[in-house]
């Protein structure tokens, strides 16, 4: 198992953070990536009906760093398997071990673009976090699921139904 991390200041990792937590509780408006969450495509220059996932996670980082005028450390994408080229091009390759503000990425097997990406809020056991997801449900089932959007999860680091972890993407404060 895999984990880099990215160049980022302390600042830009505490504001996204708070940033991400403001998040929680949006939801699509029709259930086809839609409504409040367009905003997160449009971070990265895609409109409604496109996957968010990373979308969020980007966006979040992008308000954080225009606030603070400091870079982004994430690249501009909403494909996981771009993001996760760039931080094999781009970081410095460390011990897996998945800690707070971590991304999770999870990736559908070759030749599949497919991913999702989660941050991880909270360590549970060594195998077992919370996350804060885009694009996802709440996790619950019947009546009590709410749809898609953005949702406090409790995930398995190893894989999450058809995908398998590719690797955690962390950060580097560098202030």
């Amino acid at each position: 198992m895999r984990k880099f991390l990215l160049p980022t200041s302390l600042e830009v990792l505490s504001l996204s953070y708070d940033i991400l937590m403001k998040q929680v509780g949006t939801k699509e408006k029709t259930g086809h990536n839609d409504g409040d969450v367009v905003k997160y495509l449009n971070s990265i220059g895609l409109g409604a009906g496109n996957a968010y996932c990373l979308a969020g996670q980007y966006y979040c980082f992008e308000e954080a760093s225009k606030e603070l005028n400091r870079p982004n450390p994430l690249y501009k994408t909403g494909l996981t398997k771009r993001l996760i080229r760039f931080a094999e091009d781009h970081a410095v390759p460390v011990e897996f071990k998945p800690a707070k503000h971590d991304l999770i990425c999870w990736r559908h097997h070759d030749p599949d673009i497919r991913g999702h990406v989660e941050r991880i809020i909270d360590i549970i056991t060594p195998r077992l976090v919370r996350t804060v997801g885009f694009n996802t449900s709440n996790g619950k089932i019947g009546s009590q699921r709410e749809g898609d959007g953005v949702f406090i999860r409790v995930r398995k680091i190893g894989d999450l139904g058809k995908m398998y972890l590719n690797c955690l993407i962390g950060f580097e404060v560098n202030d």
